[in-house]
């Protein structure tokens, strides 16, 4: 081996003293001349010597092949494992976030129903001014399916239901579906079979499919279940299949355990409706047809200032969440990127180390392509590595994400990387390494032998491999400022939004619904018996101070529909283009919940239900300002009787702590002869509120056993869900922005630290001359801040064009908040200083004596 790099050296050499010969050099001066552009040859054989894993390249300059470059690139890897290992964590890092979360993104948003041509399917809606939808009537339906756009149409719902078991009744989620739903979504039974159109007969068995989920719980999955009988509200039903989880993604948000047919005496209300438009068709030209069908129907059935109108899946997601998601994928790929940049100058810093290996190659013939092409395969195969290491992290990054995922946020639930997610995570990932990966290798295959050779033993760098490492570092401290910022600010506004005071005393409060099963609970009077009953057994329980019952409790209350007209006026007023958050309350609901009376009174129990109501401020404000709203009287639009306002009470927040500030509220009393199938429990605990709870299931059972209770918790945890999106999105994009200040952090520790090690004699020479300590420090310091100083200016202009993206996330804040951007400046500031000081230090504490002698 030594003999044939001595030969391939000689060749070389002489091959330059023969150029030279022939320009007219006398022998002597040919030599040195081809000498002085090889440098010295004893040097040079000492240095092939020393790097004998190099392979041998022929008098052509090709090398053997690319599995050679692929042999010679994993020896490097293995002999530097440190470099090796930070780099492809920190490339595993970039791309298992990115792909982690596209699998929210795509799960929650681009395909949100795993079903057969899912993209030409639609929720149909009727919708009003104001963007508020219902379902359509059975009678709209009915002519709306003579649509020629739509391909097929099948409607289900969803509720609860009570299932016996032998510890009692359970509340469990039931979907109701029309026979064709399962035709229509092409969706297989895993066991048994489906719906037919027999089975929605009213007067045939009653049968029942159980859900994927509640299968494998309740009846360990056994093929055996089918024939058997469920006992759902008190009436028996047989087992014919087994539902596939496939159908929940319908719901989104709700779980079916069971699903029943829709019988065909339903009249249509409250019914969902899934379509599938032509192929021809677009989702414009369907509605387009539809609102023109709707056209033909008379006023009563068609509903006035309502039009069909078609919602893509996705479109029912919050658009809190989908902004919230969006951003997060966002700042993953400035994570990607900023990982990217520090593998990067890590690929820099390890080529200066290898200037000698490049000289020799290129002295040894091969060409730039040639050297260019090995450092190529070599970025590849790092960034191969990194990301299937990535892959690998992003199925733990989003089961991690799920499990501390809110309750609230079901829809995340369904998430799962896909062959889709998963292409797309690795094409993005290892299109930017190898892009980042091009950038060290353009600018590693200009150094030459002469140039290596000079510097001895010990490696220098370029100013221009300098610059490219500081402009490197800047763009990851830009990066890195722009998330701070943008986690900043959510957390501002989450701060924000917790101090919102919800309009009453939540602490110590407690609720649990019931919802009664018709079969038990056929009329208003057995219903409105149950709970009062319940009420006063929960009321004299010792650790209950006050006890009530509504139909809802903030920030889970109900709403209208509806324009509201004013005694003495001429038309109506439309509150909130027809939205006016309702309840219906027994007469303790005030006092029990803490709501203030701000005028008149809340209700007697002698009060009239239908004549009487209590408003919130807001309400009395906008229909009767600068005047009392006691004693005043209003109706809905077509109604006869007039109702009187009996009190007014303070704004409380309805439907969380996020919601609009100003929303009007109307509160009616409980009519026997009109009471509910289902309410809510509500009590003012008086010690632990998970033992009132306890203590308030004993007393249902009490007055009937087969009634299931569900959603039994405090008020408090239920404002805490109510924010649950917002928690997430802070959360979330404070830890990937504190990932990206530790990588960009990284990479300025590690460009300032080599920086040092480079310029050891300059700075001994320094100390040698009469520098003191202070002085060194304050060089490495103001060259090591210039950087992230830049970035940080940079980052500043970005952030401001970034946070317009987030204004729809922000509660109580705006996008340019001066107290976010100064932390984050100081913050930022303060860390950069940090990483800067440390090899600042070391320079600073070193022996002028040995830096000398060390060059």
């Amino acid at each position: 081996m030594r003999r044939e790099i001595d030969d391939e050296i000689d060749f070389h050499l002489n091959m330059r003293r023969s150029e030279y010969r022939k320009s007219g050099m006398s022998n002597r001066d040919a030599t040195v001349a081809a000498r002085s552009r090889f440098g010295d040859v004893k040097d040079v054989r000492d240095a092939v010597h020393r790097v004998r894993h190099i392979p041998i390249m022929n008098q052509a300059g090709a090398m053997n092949g690319m599995w050679q470059d692929l042999r010679f690139g994993f020896r490097g890897f293995v002999r530097q494992p440190t470099f090796t290992g930070l780099a492809v964590l920190t490339l595993a890092l970039g791309i298992g976030a990115n792909t982690a979360i596209f699998g929210l993104v795509n799960s929650v948003i681009l395909n949100p129903w795993p079903f057969e041509d899912s993209d030409r399917m639609a929720w149909l809606w009727s919708q009003r001014a104001g963007n508020m939808m219902i379902p359509p009537t059975k009678k709209q339906l009915d002519l709306w399916s003579e649509a020629e756009q739509l391909e097929g149409m099948a409607s289900l719902t969803w509720t609860e239901v009570a299932v016996g078991t032998e510890e009692g009744a359970v509340a469990v989620g039931a979907g109701y579906a029309a026979p064709e739903l399962f035709g229509f979504l092409d969706v297989l039974p895993i066991i048994g079979r489906a719906f037919v159109v027999e089975d929605s007969v009213v007067g045939t068995p009653n049968v029942v499919m159980i859900g994927e989920a509640f299968w494998k719980t309740r009846f360990g999955a056994r093929s055996g279940v089918l024939g058997e009988t469920l006992e759902i509200n008190g009436v028996s039903h047989e087992v014919i299949g087994v539902a596939p989880g496939t159908l929940d993604r319908l719901f989104q948000r709700s779980q079916s355990d069971v699903w029943l047919p829709l019988r065909n005496s339903n009249d249509g209300a409250g019914l969902s409706t899934v379509v599938r438009i032509r192929r021809s068709a677009s989702f414009e030209s369907a509605t387009a047809e539809l609102v023109g069908i709707d056209a033909r129907l008379d006023e009563d059935a068609r509903e006035a200032d309502w039009q069909p109108h078609l919602v893509p899946p996705h479109r029912m997601t919050s658009s809190q969440l989908r902004t919230g998601l969006w951003v997060l994928l966002g700042a993953v790929g400035l994570v990607l990127l900023i990982s990217c940049a520090n593998v990067a100058n890590m690929v820099l810093a390890r080529g200066v180390g290898r200037q000698h290996e490049m000289a020799i190659r290129t002295a040894l013939g091969a060409g730039r392509a040639r050297l260019a092409r090995q450092l190529i395969t070599e970025s590849l195969m790092l960034t191969l590595f990194g990301a299937a290491t990535g892959i690998t992290l992003a199925y733990f990054g989003l089961d991690l994400l799920q499990t501390f995922a809110p309750s609230g946020l079901t829809e995340l639930k369904y998430a799962s990387l896909s062959p889709r997610v998963l292409v797309a995570g690795s094409v993005a990932g290892i299109t930017s390494g190898v892009v980042f990966g091009l950038l060290p290798a353009a600018r590693g295959v200009g150094v030459w032998l002469a140039v290596a050779l000079r510097q001895g033993t010990r490696v220098g760098d370029s100013k221009s491999h300098t610059r490219f490492r500081q402009i490197l570092v800047g763009f990851e401290v830009a990066l890195a400022f722009v998330l701070f910022v943008s986690a900043g600010l959510l957390v501002r506004s989450f701060i924000q939004l917790n101090a919102v005071d919800p309009g009453f005393a939540v602490d110590q409060l407690v609720s649990v619904r019931i919802n009664l099963p018709e079969t038990r609970y056929p009329n208003a009077t057995s219903r409105s018996a149950f709970f009062e009953e319940v009420r006063a057994r929960v009321r004299q329980l010792p650790a209950v101070s006050e006890a009530t019952v509504a139909m809802g409790v903030p920030p889970r209350m109900g709403a209208m529909l509806g324009a509201v007209e004013i005694e003495g006026r001429i038309g109506a007023f439309d509150a909130k283009a027809g939205v006016i958050s309702s309840n219906w309350v027994f007469p303790e609901y005030f006092a029990t919940l803490g709501i203030r009376v701000i005028s008149g009174r809340v209700f007697h129990r002698d009060d009239d239900p239908s004549l009487s109501a209590v408003v919130n401020q807001q309400f009395a404000r906008e229909m009767w300002p600068n005047e009392t709203a006691t004693g005043k009287r209003f109706r809905w639009e077509g109604q006869d009787e007039w109702t009187t306002v009996v009190g007014v009470v303070g704004d409380v927040k309805a439907f969380g702590l996020a919601d609009e500030p100003e929303r009007v509220q109307i509160y009616r009393m409980f009519e026997p002869e009109d009471f509910f199938s289902g309410g809510v429990v509500l009590a003012r605990a008086t010690g632990d509120p998970q033992d009132v709870l306890g203590l308030i299931r004993g007393q249902v059972a009490a007055v009937d056993a087969a009634v299931p209770v569900r959603d039994a918790t405090t008020v408090a945890a239920m404002f805490s869900d109510s924010i649950a999106r917002q928690r997430f999105n802070t959360l979330s994009l404070a830890a990937f922005a504190l990932l990206a200040l530790v990588l960009a952090i990284t990479g300025v520790y590690g460009v300032i630290t080599l920086t040092v090690n480079q310029r050891m004699r300059e700075i001994g020479v320094r100390l040698a001359l009469g520098a003191n300590v202070a002085d060194v420090k304050f060089l490495m310091l103001r060259w090591g801040m210039r950087p992230v100083v830049i970035g940080m200016i940079v980052g500043l202009g970005v952030s401001l064009l970034v946070g317009r993206v987030l204004t729809s996330l922000l509660y109580d804040i705006v996008a340019t908040d001066l107290l976010t951007y100064a932390v984050a400046l100081a913050m930022m500031t303060l860390v950069g200083i940090a990483a800067v000081y440390v090899p600042a230090r070391r320079a600073a504490q070193i022996d002028p004596i040995d830096a000398v002698r060390g060059q």
